[in-house]
């Protein structure tokens, strides 16, 4: 919908975003701060198919979580923004922000 829409996995394990495209769509945020570590998993793809048009994603989430994206192909830079880790893509095409908390591993940068 239209505002500021969040995305929450309550659960723990791993969460692979690729199969979920399609049905999570139109967030800017994604939040994995629930009961369990998570491992969130997701794509350049998967990050143009659930955001808005802006491209936009944040990941929020606690130490034991990660991210592990792949953005192989794609020109990456990566800025430290203080409490999250800015991950721009291809110029500003798609931009992904994590929390600091979380553990991240990033193919392609």
């Amino acid at each position: 919908g239209s505002g500021f829409d969040t995305f929450k996995f309550d659960d723990s394990g791993v969460l692979d975003l690729s199969l979920l495209s399609g049905k999570v769509t139109g967030i800017e945020q994604a939040d994995i701060s629930g009961t369990g570590n998570v491992e969130l998993k997701l794509s350049y793809q998967d990050l143009l198919t659930m955001t808005d048009s802006g491209h936009q994603l944040t990941i929020v989430g606690d130490s034991g979580d990660k991210v592990s994206a792949d953005f192989s192909g794609h020109d990456v830079a990566v800025t430290d923004m203080g409490a999250f880790t800015r991950y721009v893509i291809d110029g500003g095409a798609a931009t992904l922000d994590i929390d600091n908390h979380v553990q991240k591993n990033i193919v392609g940068i």
